[in-house]
């Protein structure tokens, strides 16, 4: 069985979100801040998604009238976050067979107190480079 690559992100500009997919959401983050000389924060990115393109494209259409052109949205941080963690749920069985990690559990891994899961490392990397408002409405706890 082939690993599933592809992770969604949502990347937080100075005045909109960018909701994309890629193999290497931080580096992708960062060439686009180089190319666009703008502030760009990542502030979000699932674990590894079979459907990663899929789950891309629905938030796309749920955001379409905020559109601003290509895959940049004027909403929310946080809706932004928690359409992708909805949509990846509902749309990839092993993510959804995934069980959402206890508020406990994350805190010890950003403290890093604790070793942290793989399948949880790219999402405990995203929280700890970003503010806690920006966190899906879940672990805001």
């Amino acid at each position: 069985m082939k690993p599933y690559k592809s992770m969604v992100y949502v990347i937080e500009g100075p005045d909109s979100v960018k909701i994309g997919f890629s193999i290497e959401p931080e580096a992708r983050c960062y060439g686009l801040a180089v190319r666009g000389k703008k502030k760009l924060r990542l502030v979000h990115a699932t674990m590894p998604l079979k459907n990663a393109r899929v789950v891309e494209r629905t938030v796309h259409r749920k955001f379409e009238r905020f559109a601003l052109g290509g895959e940049w949205f004027s909403v929310p941080v946080v809706d932004a976050c928690d359409a992708v963690e909805a949509v990846a749920r509902e749309t990839d069985p092993y993510y959804a067979a995934v069980p959402l990690p206890s508020v406990d559990d994350m805190w010890a891994w950003l403290r890093e107190d604790k070793p942290c899961p793989f399948e949880y490392q790219k999402l405990i990397h995203a929280m700890a480079t970003s503010s806690r408002r920006d966190w899906p409405e879940r672990w805001r706890t």
